[in-house]
């Protein structure tokens, strides 16, 4: 869990949508890629709500009525929805680059739930604070 004090939140909102471990996933490569493009579209679409100056803190909580391995499978559950979330921040629609910003930084949570959903909470720095999230 990273430290956030000395940061503000910004906002949060919630999208009720599918994840799963994409690590561990057997399934056929047309079923995964319908669900990372919904995903993907869902982020779209909430693109209002997601703030766009930088430097900024991303914290993206799985809830869902099973758990999965905080170290492997749940950042792999994300990825998509991370992707996405950073593409509509910097505005870099290259697959696979918008996250490699060094002023974006992020972490995942997971909490169990009825229904699946993803919990999109964003942070910046307090003016006072001169420090980075801590892992």
């Amino acid at each position: 869990m990273t430290d956030l004090s000395g940061f503000i939140k910004i906002t949060e909102f919630i999208l009720q949508m599918e994840t799963c471990s994409e690590a561990n996933s057997n399934e056929h490569w047309r079923k995964k890629a319908a669900r990372h493009r919904l995903q993907k579209q869902h982020v779209k679409l909430a693109s209002f709500y997601i703030p766009k100056e930088l430097p900024i803190h991303i914290k993206l909580t799985r809830i869902s009525r099973k758990m999965l391995d905080k170290h492997d499978n749940l950042p792999c559950s994300l990825k998509y929805i991370l992707d996405a979330v950073c593409e509509q921040i910097t505005g870099n629609l290259v697959p696979g680059q918008a996250d490699n910003d060094p002023r974006l930084s992020f972490e995942y949570a997971q909490e169990k739930g009825s229904l699946p959903k993803v919990r999109f909470e964003f942070f910046r720095k307090n003016d006072t604070s001169n420090e980075t999230p801590k892992q």
